[in-house]
């Protein structure tokens, strides 16, 4: 193997950690934003809270698949992930509650909507309150 093409190679490395550490970063500051505990995530991706710690550390690269199911957990879009500008918080649960609420919809779920909706009240008079 040529210097050139070793070279190469640690280049490559090299971008490849960065954009690991990027990724473990983005996860951790996202769920953060949200108030969400690691093991949270971790459940709700369906993947260890061990591997969580790894990949928020950037010790791990996730696979494609993965990516998506955080992104899901997390509610954003998968690009999201990757991208270098911080999230607002308030989008990211704004864009969450709306997944999780129409998700129920879909369903046609009862019993999760008649969970909520007393919640959904009460926290609208809470901040109609606040407003005035």
């Amino acid at each position: 193997m040529s210097k050139a093409h070793k070279a190469r190679r640690k280049k490559v490395a090299l971008h490849r950690a960065e954009a690991v550490k990027h990724f473990g970063r983005r996860v951790r500051e996202l769920r953060t934003g949200l108030g969400m505990k690691q093991k949270d995530l971790a459940r709700r991706a369906a993947f260890s809270l061990s591997y969580m710690t790894r990949l928020e550390r950037g010790e791990a690269e996730p696979g494609l698949e993965l990516v998506v199911r955080i992104a899901e957990a997390l509610g954003v879009e998968a690009h999201e992930l990757l991208l270098v500008s911080p999230v607002d918080p308030w989008t990211a649960m704004e864009a969450q509650a709306r997944q999780r609420l129409e998700a129920i919809l879909e369903r046609h779920d009862r019993d999760a909507l008649a969970a909520v909706l007393p919640m959904l009240a009460l926290a609208e008079e809470s901040s109609a309150r606040r407003i005035k």
